[in-house]
């Protein structure tokens, strides 16, 4: 009886979903990119493009929540057509490791422990992903 229950608690984490951020209540985030190509992010515009990522590939990449948990994320901000853009690394560290100057070296492939979403942080949407297993 207790493995049954046991069981059950197991199956039901399992089944839970990880719901959509709310960012409507998020501040929009703008830089003058006439200062350079790139910005550096402020802790709260990482922590909100990190969860809004976590749930993009939990939403439409088809990773488990156990999957995305294991995961870090590395951030770099740059501006691309006008739009001010936060681009989100996530990587399993017991696939890849972050080079001694920070960041992670370029790669293709490596999904399901590496892919990439990028932020629109006026917006706060994911505007583009990377998840290439070649």
């Amino acid at each position: 009886m207790n493995k049954l229950i046991i069981l059950a608690v197991l199956l039901f984490a399992g089944c839970t979903t990880i719901p959509k951020p709310d960012s409507s209540a998020w501040p929009t985030s703008t830089r003058d990119s006439a200062k350079g190509q790139f910005w550096n992010p402020t802790a709260e515009e990482q922590s909100k493009a990190e969860e809004l990522g976590r749930w993009f590939a939990y939403k439409h990449l088809g990773l488990s929540k156990t999957d995305i948990q294991k995961m870090r994320a590395d951030f770099t901000g740059w501006f691309d057509n006008g739009k001010t853009i936060l681009w989100v690394q996530f990587y399993d560290p017991a696939f890849h490791q972050p080079l001694s100057a920070g960041g992670l070296e370029g790669m293709d492939g490596g999904f399901p422990t590496y892919f990439t979403v990028s932020v629109n942080v006026e917006t706060w949407t994911v505007v583009d992903h990377y998840a290439s297993e070649e």
